[in-house]
């Protein structure tokens, strides 16, 4: 089944592609602002043969990873507290639900005064874009652990810290990745919109080049080679859940056997 789909994928691909080259060739679709599939997977090839792809990948992953990690720690951390002091996530939620429904871009501007163009600014955008969901998802996924199964714990004498291992946290990590690809996917989005926004020398950088220089085949690697990082990032996410999640489909399979 994996196989057909995968196969069924790939001839969508084909058909786009031959369709796209075929009105390119014939004028329905202007080359100046389409460029046509050969000319892309050309400047594709270009790029990553001088170097500049390369380079302005490079810098993108770095800043979409060490983004990612300072807000996913700070946001698990901070989704942690919020559970266990009632009080705090009661007078934070008004704050946090303002911060978060704030515009990232609009602090874009305030990230480059405070941190000046380049990489520092585009991680702190990403960092801002990223923690709140990290945040909120680790708090609904500790909050929506069965009381009764705690209730049952503690009547039995389990510890706090017993409690978190074997029932808090196992119960919570399901959302918590769930926040952690979405962030994972805000982080490379913040990266190259930051660089498009504040310059530096990343994929977004690179691609306002093209675009001021009206390389059109050059504007769509660009937007290809970000194609496929993003899904990459994405199904990277995915398997590492599936593996430390593996234990869920197995009691799940032996609750619908019963």
């Amino acid at each position: 089944m994996r196989l057909k789909v995968l196969s069924l994928q790939l001839a969508v691909v084909v058909i786009i592609a031959a369709a796209w080259q075929i009105l390119a060739i014939r004028g329905t679709l202007p080359d100046i602002y389409l460029s046509r599939p050969t000319r892309i997977v050309a400047a594709m090839y270009d790029g990553f043969s001088n170097g500049t792809l390369t380079s302005a990948l490079a810098d993108t992953l770095y800043e979409t990873v060490v983004g990612f990690a300072l807000a996913s720690v700070l946001g698990v951390l901070g989704g942690m507290a919020l559970y266990e002091f009632p009080l705090l996530e009661r007078v934070s939620r008004p704050f946090i639900t303002a911060a978060n429904n704030m515009p990232r871009l609009a602090l874009a501007s305030l990230f480059v005064l405070w941190a000046g163009v380049g990489t520092e600014a585009h991680i702190a955008l990403i960092v801002t874009m990223v923690f709140f969901v990290v945040l909120l998802n680790t708090y609904a996924g500790f909050s929506s652990v069965d009381r009764d199964y705690l209730v049952l714990a503690k009547v039995l004498g389990a510890s706090r810290a017993k409690l978190f291992v074997r029932f808090l946290f196992p119960s919570a990590v399901p959302a918590i990745f769930v926040g952690l690809q979405l962030g994972l996917t805000y982080s490379f989005m913040g990266a190259v919109i930051g660089e498009i926004i504040t310059g530096g020398s990343g994929l977004g950088a690179l691609i306002s080049t093209y675009a001021s220089t009206y390389d059109s085949a050059g504007i769509f690697a660009d937007l290809l080679l970000m194609a496929i990082v993003a899904t990459a990032l994405s199904t990277l996410i995915k398997v590492i859940e599936s593996r430390l999640l593996g234990w869920r489909r197995h009691e799940l399979r032996g609750l619908v056997k019963s």
